[in-house]
């Protein structure tokens, strides 16, 4: 089902996709016009899981009415297996001759954040973006 979803996704003129399905990524690849990488430390995509499950009611994605809990499973794939998986995505979106933004700490996704007027609307999570007109590199 994912992947039917996903096809009929990028068929569209305009589309941002988020996540890490490998499966999916050629094709999504095959109809990007660029890709940005957060490419987060352990520490850090830990401490995005534990504030959202235990605080963030309302979150972007999540099923309506369902909270997020805490799962052993979930902590120990963040803990153990997501620095190869960092590692692989990395490796894959260099070897891309598409327009790439990586960042790789919390500074580099906030200077994003403020280069391309980002907000996050605190009482949903919600990014929302004025685009624009040339590109612009964070700072490592």
């Amino acid at each position: 089902m994912r992947v039917d979803s996903d096809r009929e996704a990028i068929q569209q003129d305009r589309w941002v996709m988020e996540g890490n399905y490998s499966s999916c990524m050629p094709s999504r690849f095959a109809r990007a016009t660029g890709v940005i990488l957060l490419d987060v430390s352990t520490v850090r995509s830990l401490g995005r899981y534990l504030r959202r499950t235990w605080f963030e009611r309302d979150r972007v994605g999540s099923l309506e009415g369902m909270r997020e809990r805490i799962s052993w499973a979930m902590l120990s794939y963040i803990a153990f297996s997501s620095a190869s998986k960092r590692r692989n995505y990395a490796a894959l979106v260099s070897g891309l001759a598409l327009p790439r933004v990586v960042a790789s700490s919390s500074r580099a996704i906030d200077e994003l954040y403020s280069a391309w007027s980002l907000t996050r609307r605190a009482e949903r999570g919600i990014l929302t973006a004025k685009f624009p007109q040339q590109d612009r590199k964070p700072s490592k």
